[in-house]
């Protein structure tokens, strides 16, 4: 008879992914795969749980229902500015493009946040104050979606004197 069945999660790849299964008869001992059938309910290709069902081929009896999991992937999203390195500027701000990039799954992406009240980002452009000098760190959140885990990321900002 089938004793113990189990199933490796996997990470979401955008594939359709089968489960690795593994079965052991009442006394621990390996079944091969010849003995055995093994169906899925739904298309595993989603980050989620799925249903794997194995029956049992002769000399082997019995039917098992275990669950397979598809981990959430990180989101690869990448932090572009057009520079990261300024020189003081006593009389004006500065300013620079940013930009949030490989976005999956149009996963929300946050509000920036900054280390210094001196440089923040704006409308899409890092805008460091006047007379500010020092290092601020600028940081994003993309919030999870179905298929992606939320991450954070941050990115270092110099003003030399």
């Amino acid at each position: 008879a089938i004793g113990i069945v189990t199933v490796s999660a996997k990470t979401y790849n955008g594939q359709k992914q089968a489960p690795r299964v593994k079965v052991y008869d009442t006394t621990g001992k390996r079944v091969a795969s010849k003995y055995y059938r093994v169906t899925v309910a739904g298309t595993p290709k989603d980050a989620g749980t799925y249903r794997v069902t194995v029956t049992a081929k002769a000399p082997y009896t019995g039917k098992k229902t275990v669950t397979y999991v598809i981990r959430r992937a990180s989101n690869p999203f990448t932090i572009k500015a057009g520079k990261t390195t300024f020189r003081r500027n006593k009389y004006r701000s500065q300013t620079t493009s940013i930009k949030v990039t490989n976005v999956k799954e149009n996963a929300k992406v946050g509000k920036w946040s900054s280390s210094s009240p001196n440089v923040y980002v704006k409308g899409g452009k890092i805008i460091v104050r006047k007379g500010f000098y020092g290092y601020a760190t600028l940081s994003v959140k993309v919030y999870a979606t179905k298929n992606y885990k939320g991450a954070r990321k941050t990115i270092r900002i110099s003003v030399n004197r």
